[in-house]
């Protein structure tokens, strides 16, 4: 059971390494990528010291805690195996990390083939653009809005952002405002989709906001509506996602072998 226990204080204590290297140098825009390039922009190859000694004092200090009788053990395992032990485990952690990233962008390629694949509407828009490697492991030449009429859902693969967004629609209508931002006619059984953009703080720039979707809307022939309301950016509260064109062309693609060119 100590050797668990032991285990279970290396892994939490690889972990907070992992994080903190993580939010330094992987996921940019945090407040320690910030304080780490602040500190190399602003003292250069000291600031970059500075940082590595701090780093290397928070892997001793974790592997001191919880304070533990090292009388009887020699000076390297007193002073250096546990700490060797941390970043080890942290050196484990990234490579599992970046074994895992493929892997979840060839879940995520799978998981739009199949969307794709079930959708019973498939637009393409923003076609004066073209990505003829495909976007995400797609082959899609143009941006791709796909309508899953039986979830319902709608999805957005997007060229310009290399993003997919997933929008899981509920029973009724939206409440967002009336400022329609598109509309795309849809073949039977449904009628229209529709998307609409938040209403702006500006009262000189009414439309400022138009480049935002904040709700989004499938009409059927019966009668039936399907929506999702106050949509914000991913990660954040700005109200509104950014990534659908207002002002670009859509066709409706009849071939769901989309890589040929989009029907005239």
């Amino acid at each position: 059971m100590a050797k668990v226990r032991t285990a279970l204080e290396y892994i939490l204590k690889s972990g907070i390494v992992f994080a903190l290297l993580y939010f330094t140098f992987i996921e940019f825009l945090s407040v320690l990528s910030d304080l780490f390039f602040g500190l190399v922009l602003g003292l250069g190859f000291f600031g970059l010291a500075l940082w590595a000694a701090a780093l290397l004092g928070i892997i001793f200090l974790l592997s001191k805690f919880p304070k533990r009788d090292t009388s009887g053990e020699g000076v390297f395992r007193r002073h250096f195996m546990r700490p060797i032990i941390i970043a080890a485990g942290t050196g484990v952690m990234f490579i599992l990390y970046f074994i895992a990233m493929p892997l979840s962008e060839v879940e995520e390629t799978a998981s739009i083939t199949r969307d794709i694949s079930n959708a019973e509407a498939l637009f393409q828009y923003r076609m004066s653009t073209y990505h003829m490697s495909g976007i995400k492991g797609v082959d899609a030449i143009h941006s791709l809005i796909i309508v899953d009429y039986d979830e319902p859902k709608v999805s957005f693969l997007i060229d310009e952002y290399d993003d997919y967004e997933v929008f899981r629609l509920k029973s009724g209508a939206h409440t967002c405002g009336g400022n329609v931002q598109t509309v795309i006619e849809l073949p039977a059984p449904a009628s229209k989709l529709i998307t609409y953009y938040p209403d702006s703080d500006y009262p000189d720039n009414p439309d400022s906001l138009s480049h935002r979707t904040c709700a989004v809307e499938l009409i059927m022939e019966d009668g039936s509506v399907y929506s999702l309301s106050d949509i914000k950016q991913r990660d954040t509260d700005f109200p509104g996602w950014v990534g659908l064109d207002p002002y670009e062309d859509f066709a409706f693609v009849e071939d769901k072998n989309y890589s040929v060119s989009h029907k005239d």
